[in-house]
C-alpha cells in the first residue's frame, strides 16, 4: 500500500523546486506531452491534487521529464553541477518505487 510518508520528501521537494512558477514548469517541457499529464502535474504542484496515487504518478512524470532534460535536453555545461541534488533525488524516488514494486509483487 502506498503511504504518504514514503513520498513526503519528494512531494515537498517538487512543490518547492517548481513553486508553480512558469519558468520552472517550462523546464519540464509539459506542453509537448498532452493536456491530461500537464493538468495532473500542475494540479499536483499547486496543491490541488492530494490523492496519493495521482501525486506519485505526477512525481514519476516529473522524474521522467527531469531525467530526459538532464540527459538529452539543452543545458549549459558550466552549470550542470547545479543539477546534482535533482539527480540524486529522482534516483532515490525511482529506488523507492522499485522497492515498493518488489514488496507488492512478493505479496501476490
Amino acid at each position: 500500500m502506498l503511504q504518504l510518508h514514503d513520498f513526503q520528501e519528494f512531494i515537498e521537494y517538487a512543490r518547492q523546486a517548481y513553486d508553480f512558477g512558469r519558468e520552472e514548469i517550462e523546464f519540464l517541457n509539459l506542453r509537448r506531452n498532452g493536456h491530461e499529464i500537464e493538468r495532473l502535474v500542475i494540479t499536483f504542484l499547486d496543491g490541488r491534487e492530494n490523492r496519493l496515487p495521482q501525486m506519485v504518478r505526477a512525481l514519476l512524470y516529473i522524474t521522467y521529464r527531469m531525467r530526459n532534460n538532464l540527459m538529452h535536453g539543452e543545458k549549459n555545461i558550466l552549470t550542470i553541477d547545479t543539477q546534482n541534488a535533482d539527480f540524486n533525488l529522482v534516483n532515490k524516488l525511482l529506488a523507492k518505487i522499485l522497492d515498493l514494486h518488489k514488496i507488492f509483487k512478493s505479496a501476490d
